[in-house]
């Protein structure tokens, strides 16, 4: 019994040290998303999308950028790069997995987004409509 005790404190002792600190992770201290680059897939070489990552859904990554609300599709997607000071995330293609989990954690709206929280978001930004990237 005093073994399994004493595996649980060093164990919990440990947990509590492991990772990065919430202080050092820049979506952590702040209200908005994570900026996020991704290249796209199109015909122009470099086409390069850059914006506040509001939440990741089943088909692609909703972002805010300084124009509009964008929905970028996981198939026009050839690369990313999340550029938070803390976190390290890149990934090649759709993002999936553990990666498009760590994306969702840094979003914005990590629960996801409403179609009246995005018609709330459309009206805040001046926009009517979200664009769809190609």
């Amino acid at each position: 019994m005093r073994l399994l005790l004493g595996v649980l404190v060093v164990g919990a002792a440990l947990a509590c040290s492991v990772g990065p600190r919430p202080d050092k992770i820049q979506p952590a201290r702040e209200p908005a998303g994570a900026t996020i680059e991704l290249q796209l897939r199109t015909g122009r070489p470099r086409h390069i999308v850059t914006g506040e990552l509001l939440a990741v859904q089943d088909s692609g990554l909703l972002l805010r950028d300084t124009a509009s609300i964008l929905l970028v599709p996981d198939r026009a997607m050839r690369n990313g790069t999340l550029l938070a000071r803390g976190v390290g995330v890149t990934f090649a293609g759709r993002p999936a997995g553990a990666i498009r989990e760590r994306l969702r954690l840094l979003s914005r709206y990590p629960g996801g987004v409403s179609a009246d929280l995005l018609s709330r978001l459309l009206v805040a930004y001046g926009r009517d409509s979200v664009e769809t990237v190609h």
